[in-house]
């Protein structure tokens, strides 16, 4: 193989496959990253892919001699971002001896065929839906922080997408908390100033629900732009597949049925409160202040007639906060992890919204951190919260 490349493209083409290599791994084809060279389409195709996930990008070059191989990705990627920028050659021998090059600079590494490479899946699906990146983006921010990263409940390590041509969704859980954010969809013409059709920010042509490796959704999270570009999102029969700008992620699905999520968030209520966001959210961080990893302290979540006050006492002293807010129904007082609360309203500021809708019922059912809205179906996210015992 024999091509010529800017040194720039070629690094932006290597480091998002990297998500998907397993550096130091005793298999070369886990550790490595496939390189192949088309002469007839002038072009590279650069491909990552542990089994689990994978994601292939192509890149414009010039090819003088075409061919495959595999080179360590991690050692590439150093290569890429420390090679002078500029027209740079990578050549590789019948050993697979790989010189990468410019003009003052000039490095050989070791490579090894790609024969052994595992074959891909199918990177395509007939039910598809398209959505604009930074929509995906900021829902997959909204939730990704409470799937399980323990195999006792192996569904629940899974980030849980339920779509079709009214409403998407998507649901994570740990066993202690649940986070939910929903997208209304419009299937409304939507129309510009000068009467022109606009293009729709969510396309979709089936309904079905899927459950996708949540740490693979963290890489996949990594990779999106906060743009208005559209993210095609492919359904195939074990794997999902996520094409965007010039690359393509995809995902091997899990199996098994999810949780009746829905079911776990209660329509009824002993206390109702309306308060604002950025408020109670400062407040819950400050008051975790002198909480650790070795103490855990339960954070007091007490709830007074027309306020609430945050306690948290560790060994290391006390705090406590006031918090104005709106309240109907019952005083209450619960205890949480500090660090389940900060995530959740965490969460709920990337919604933009200025007031939340929290909701308590008694010390099994804990808290609910939703939008402000007359229904259930007007809400455009919840968190729920398990409560800790109180001494």
């Amino acid at each position: 193989m024999y091509i010529r490349v800017n040194s720039k493209i070629l690094t932006e083409a290597v480091l998002p496959a990297l998500c998907a290599v397993t550096p130091r791994a005793l298999l070369a084809s886990a550790s490595g990253l496939r390189l192949e060279a088309n002469k007839e389409e002038s072009s590279l195709t650069i491909t990552g892919y542990d089994i689990q996930k994978g994601l292939t990008t192509t890149i414009s070059c010039e090819v003088i001699n075409e061919g495959s191989m595999l080179l360590d990705g991690y050692r590439l990627a150093t290569i890429c971002r420390n090679i002078p920028e500029g027209e740079i050659t990578l050549s590789s021998d019948e050993k697979y001896l790989t010189t990468i090059s410019s003009q003052k600079c000039k490095f050989e590494i070791s490579g090894s065929s790609s024969q052994n490479y595992p074959t891909l899946p199918i990177l395509s699906g007939e039910r598809y839906f398209s959505i604009s990146q930074k929509v995906l983006k900021k829902m997959l921010n909204q939730v990704m922080f409470s799937y399980s990263v323990t195999d006792s409940k192996p569904v629940l390590t899974g980030i849980y997408f339920d779509v079709d041509q009214d409403m998407f969704q998507i649901c994570t859980c740990d066993g202690y908390r649940i986070s939910l954010t929903k997208k209304k969809i419009d299937n409304e013409p939507n129309y510009d100033e000068k009467g022109k059709a606009k293009e729709k920010d969510f396309i979709c042509n089936f309904s079905d629900h899927f459950l996708v490796p949540g740490k693979n959704v963290v890489e996949l999270s990594k990779l999106l732009e906060d743009s208005d570009a559209p993210i095609r999102i492919e359904l195939a029969r074990k794997h999902v597949i996520f094409c965007f700008d010039d690359k393509t992620f995809f995902s091997r699905l899990l199996d098994g049925d999810y949780i009746n999520y829905e079911s776990s968030l209660p329509d009824d209520y002993k206390t109702k409160i309306i308060v604002d966001l950025a408020q109670i959210s400062s407040a819950i961080e400050r008051v975790g202040l002198l909480n650790d990893e070795k103490t855990k302290s339960a954070l007091h979540f007490c709830v007074r007639e027309d306020h609430i006050i945050l306690r948290c006492q560790t060994s290391q002293g006390r705090t406590e906060e006031l918090v104005d807010c709106v309240i109907e129904g019952d005083q209450n007082t619960l205890g949480f992890n500090h660090r389940y609360l900060v995530d959740a309203f965490r969460a709920a500021l990337l919604s933009g919204e200025e007031k939340v809708e929290v909701r308590l019922n008694s010390h099994l059912n804990g808290l609910m951190i939703e939008s402000v809205g007359d229904n259930r179906a007007e809400k455009r996210f919840f968190y729920l919260v398990l409560p800790v015992k109180l001494n």
